[in-house]
């Protein structure tokens, strides 16, 4: 067709010489033709780059929109985000992982959605690969209006990846939103919750144009996963997400309140899992920050149990009741 926007397909390379192929190809064969391709390699130990190049000479047709950039050191996964959205020229652009892949028509069925809402953001659904099996996504957020899809989004009832999502690259440049260097993890839900905030109409394709591969143990995020390194990642970023929401609309600044409590609760039954007493303390402190309206929402509302879990050693007694509840509950679901 003639006359359709450029799309810009932004890649990250590191850790991928195994999915790095797979993930190439589906994007060299889109039928979505205006496209061009940026990738970044933050060096990658291995022979991603070498594999990528290799499948790049069985589509001479689009080298002509092919743009590589490689960082001096190894800068993380939030500066090659920086530098890929600073090397693109699309109208719209897309973030494709370089171990997952997406749908031959996958950035044909965003467009022709962007089309019909004339949408500064497009969903896809996606499909995850684990060591388990294959999951998929079936909240996508359909029929919500642009307020309602952003409270879900911070519940989150909404999956926050940036990934599998169209979205108009002027969102970026005129609000000045970029990945904050040092932030790997969560660093999608940080931008994500900036990005659909500015958007003015949201679309939702109602079919898998994703799937997501999570058995790689050398991707940015295997690297975090277990780390207290992660979790302080995690804290900044909501943090971050706070103060961004905080001269907002006060129903948007409720809601990014009690989604950093239900964070920060979940990192503290991890600290005392982990026997982390560092960890737990400097979560605690942060809980011991928010109003008195709040402690229902933290789960303090029980005297007793605010008591127990103020008090490390008496909190990690608790945890075998605690592992019981949860399995209780999974065998009810």
């Amino acid at each position: 067709m003639t006359g359709e926007p450029l799309v810009s397909i932004l890649v990250p390379v590191y850790g991928v010489e195994q999915y790095i192929e797979r993930c190439a190809r589906s994007l060299f064969e889109q039928s979505y033709t205006n496209l061009e391709y940026v990738f970044v390699n933050d060096c990658t130990p291995d022979r991603s780059m070498e594999v990528l190049e290799k499948v790049m000479e069985d589509y001479p047709r689009r080298k002509g929109q092919m743009h590589i950039f490689s960082h001096l050191e190894n800068r993380g996964l939030a500066a090659v985000r920086n530098t890929l959205l600073e090397h693109c020229h699309g109208t719209f652009l897309t973030h494709v992982d370089s171990d997952d892949w997406i749908e031959r028509d996958a950035v044909e069925q965003m467009m022709s959605k962007q089309r019909e809402h004339d949408a500064d953001i497009v969903t896809g659904m996606r499909r995850t690969y684990t060591a388990d099996g294959v999951e998929e996504e079936k909240n996508s957020g359909a029929g919500l209006d642009k307020e309602a899809y952003l409270l879900a989004f911070l519940k989150p009832t909404l999956r926050w990846f940036v990934t599998n999502r169209l979205i108009r690259t002027s969102l970026y440049k005129d609000h000045g939103i970029e990945w904050v260097e040092g932030i790997d993890f969560n660093e999608d839900f940080l931008v994500m919750a900036q990005l659909l905030y500015y958007a003015r109409r949201i679309g939702v394709v109602e079919s898998f144009t994703y799937h997501y591969e999570r058995r790689n143990e050398n991707s940015y995020m295997d690297k975090l996963a277990h780390s207290w390194n992660h979790q302080e990642q995690v804290v900044r970023s909501h943090q971050l997400i706070a103060a961004f929401y905080s001269d907002k609309e006060p129903i948007l600044k409720e809601a990014s309140q009690r989604l950093t409590i239900r964070q920060y609760r979940d990192m503290m039954w991890l600290a005392l899992e982990n026997d982390n007493r560092e960890g737990y303390d400097q979560i605690m402190r942060l809980l011991g920050t928010f109003p008195s309206e709040y402690e229902s929402e933290i789960g303090w509302d029980n005297k007793l149990k605010k008591w127990l879990e103020n008090h490390y050693h008496l909190a990690r007694w608790t945890l075998p009741l605690r592992r019981l509840h949860g399995r209780l509950g999974k065998l009810k679901d």
